[in-house]
């Protein structure tokens, strides 16, 4: 909490991801999501997985560099080419906005994203608060 300045209480960690505010059980570790800051429902594997990578893997006094990297250069991520196959990491996101790039830009803006001069659709959006991610769609 202290690390990336989030809120806490006797029972909770919260976090927002992608604008979304998230619950982590301090107790349990369950992770769970509200849209209206009341009703809280249960994180899907994805989201849990990133928020705790997160909270795990990141080191102390963390700044951003100002260079921006693909994320198959990272350290322990998978590398992948051209999305062509299925098994790659980006494959179900590039199937889904193939031919929609109107509605790719729409999710971006829905999500604050800033739009950018690069691919066919570029966006950075806040990842999390404190860390932005650039988006860059190739028709």
């Amino acid at each position: 909490a202290k690390k990336f300045n989030l809120e806490y209480d006797e029972n909770y960690l919260y976090i927002y991801f992608l604008k979304q505010k998230y619950r982590l059980n301090k107790t349990t570790g369950d992770t769970e999501k509200t849209y209206d800051e009341v009703n809280y429902t249960g994180a899907k594997h994805n989201e849990v997985m990133t928020i705790l990578d997160l909270l795990s893997y990141s080191k102390d006094n963390l700044q951003l560099s100002g260079n921006w990297m693909n994320v198959t250069s990272l350290k322990g991520t998978l590398q992948t080419g051209r999305v062509t196959n299925h098994n790659d990491l980006f494959f179900p996101y590039a199937k889904k906005f193939s031919s929609r790039i109107d509605d790719l830009k729409k999710a971006c803006e829905k999500l604050d994203g800033k739009a950018i001069e690069k691919g066919d659709v570029g966006y950075i959006i806040n990842l999390f608060e404190f860390l932005p991610v650039m988006i860059i769609f190739y028709e």
